[in-house]
């Protein structure tokens, strides 16, 4: 049906993000609430940010509550840190 009426839906954004390489070009960004990602989100957003200097994730993993949307925090808590050059 969503190919019929041209339409796409949260999902389907997020996975032609990933797909066709989509870059958004900021210089800061901060993801906050990281605990609630899902696989996709967090690709999707590597994705985009690939080319962001400044990046920060903040995250409670004890707070993740959309477990039954596919959020996994321990996504979160196995994401290799970044070096801070000052």
């Amino acid at each position: 049906a969503k190919r019929l009426t041209f339409t796409m839906d949260y999902t389907d954004l997020l996975q032609t993000a990933v797909r066709e390489h989509a870059v958004c070009p900021a210089s800061v960004v901060v993801v906050d609430e990281a605990q609630d990602m899902s696989p996709l989100l967090w690709a999707a957003a590597d994705r985009l940010f690939a080319r962001c200097p400044v990046r920060a994730s903040m995250a409670d993993p004890d707070q993740a509550i959309y477990t039954y949307q596919g959020a996994d925090p321990s996504l979160f808590n196995n994401r290799p840190a970044s070096t801070v050059r000052v």
